[in-house]
């Protein structure tokens, strides 16, 4: 999968070049030059990005994610039990943390894509189920255990989408530690030059 950054520096890079050549070879004006070039930029940025189908995958999975989490914190606000409401929460909370940093590598991530996907869906659909449950005035045994069953997999829940969290902030940290070693190695490296 293409960087972000790197799509932006060729576009970049080949529109400053047809600038040139627009300018000096074809003799044409600066307005027509600048107008073409962007035009050839606009083109380079959308092939280059369409062009890319693992990050048009994660920005459905992202959309499609966003809408399940409005759904769940709006299920949440229907929750009478004060825990449990606060578990869906921080299943939301994690969730977004997964996205933004979906977001920020860019990169394949099967086992967050799994979370946001699957796990996110079973979840949204236990949420409604038990909201749908404890808004009945009157419940029988059955109904009972099944409520009893939802909030103990939803502590489950929670606990898992927080340590995929912390799984990836850990190995977002650890790049970062890497980085700076280099860096530091770099400039000790400059020092003794």
């Amino acid at each position: 999968m293409a960087l972000p950054q790197f799509t932006l520096l060729l576009s970049l890079t080949l529109c400053s070049g047809a600038f040139v050549f627009f300018m000096f070879v074809l003799d044409l004006s600066i307005p027509l030059s600048l107008v073409l070039d962007a035009i050839l930029y606009v083109g380079l940025h959308l092939t280059l990005t369409a062009a890319d189908p693992a990050a048009k995958e994660t920005k459905l999975l992202l959309r499609a994610a966003k809408v399940k989490l409005e759904l769940l914190r709006s299920a949440s606000y229907h929750i009478s039990n004060p825990r449990i409401q606060n578990d869906v929460n921080e299943i939301v909370g994690a969730s977004m943390q997964i996205m933004l940093l979906i977001q920020k590598k860019s990169a394949d991530l099967p086992a967050s894509k799994q979370l946001l996907t699957f796990y996110l869906d079973n979840t949204l659909e236990m949420v409604n189920r038990y909201v749908s449950l404890s808004s009945k005035s009157y419940l029988n045994a059955s109904s009972n255990a099944v409520l009893r069953k939802i909030e103990e997999v939803l502590e489950g829940v929670k606990v898992n989408f927080i340590a995929q969290y912390n799984k990836l902030l850990i190995n977002d940290l650890s790049d970062l530690a890497i980085k700076m070693d280099v860096v530091s190695q770099m400039l000790e490296w400059e020092d003794v030059q």
